[in-house]
């Protein structure tokens, strides 16, 4: 059993750093564009511009546009650095402090399209493989649902199963639970499924099938948003990279043809 679930946490380790690094990525290429765009618009449009005075040029609106967001940005870096390194701060003290704060946030976590659906996969399966584990080395179906609800790292999920495991003491059924809860709505299938575990008696088997089919759900969406996510991304560095060469090609195109 121990090993089972030595195995299954290292698989759900790998798969929860899937889901960080897609998560990470695209700020992280989001915050290299800006840097390569901000130094354009800091150091090469200025001496381009320059050029464009001297001549008295009248500019096309995509060019000025271009000349001002430079301009803005080298007159306002140093507020606009400390206001996103203030918010970063900020953020991080609420998710840690405030339990609210946390709850809404992983609640809008799981309402962002395809991650999701990948979060709530994810958890699904540690929930079932863990009471599976559970179920099976003898644990009472109550401590198993406690101890289930424990393991997950969403609020809103965790706050579900524990108020489940706090009712399932009372004699409700876990899928009735879940099926009524006015949180968040649970995947239909999981639900019906945990049903059709605890009419055959068969839960600890039911949960074992249905921790595999999600675990290997999430891999599958992992893998290909992971293969869209690269050129998406590409494509758009390059898109903003080419809108200001763009833009400071046209005025020395028409002052060529002038």
């Amino acid at each position: 059993v121990l090993l089972e679930l030595s195995v299954y946490i290292d698989e759900q380790q790998k798969i929860k750093k899937e889901i960080s690094s897609a998560m990470i990525y695209p700020f992280i290429i989001i915050g290299v564009s800006i840097l390569v765009v901000a130094f354009m618009l800091s150091f090469v449009v200025p001496k381009i511009t320059s050029i464009f005075e001297q001549n008295e040029q009248k500019l096309p609106w995509i060019t000025e546009f271009v000349i001002k967001s430079g301009d803005f940005l080298s007159n306002n870096f140093i507020i606009i650095s400390m206001i996103i390194f203030t918010l970063v701060l900020l953020y991080n003290f609420l998710v840690k402090r405030f339990y609210r704060f946390r709850y809404a946030k992983d609640k809008l976590k799981l309402k962002v399209p395809f991650f999701g659906q990948v979060i709530h996969m994810n958890e699904l399966s540690r929930f079932s493989y863990m009471n599976s584990i559970l179920l099976k080395s003898g644990v009472t179906v109550v401590q198993a649902f406690k101890m289930g609800a424990n393991i997950l790292d969403n609020s809103v999920l965790k706050s579900i199963f524990e108020k489940a495991s706090k009712k399932v003491v009372e004699g409700e059924k876990l899928s009735r639970i879940l099926d009524t809860n006015g949180e968040y709505k649970i995947d239909r299938a999981f639900i019906q499924a945990i049903a059709i575990g605890e009419e055959t008696s068969e839960l600890n088997r039911v949960l074992q099938n249905i921790a595999t089919l999600y675990n290997d759900k999430s891999k599958d969406k992992m893998g290909k948003f992971l293969q869209i996510l690269q050129p998406m991304l590409i494509l758009m560095v390059a898109l903003s990279i080419g809108i200001i060469v763009v833009a400071m090609l046209l005025p020395i195109f028409s002052m060529s043809i002038g």
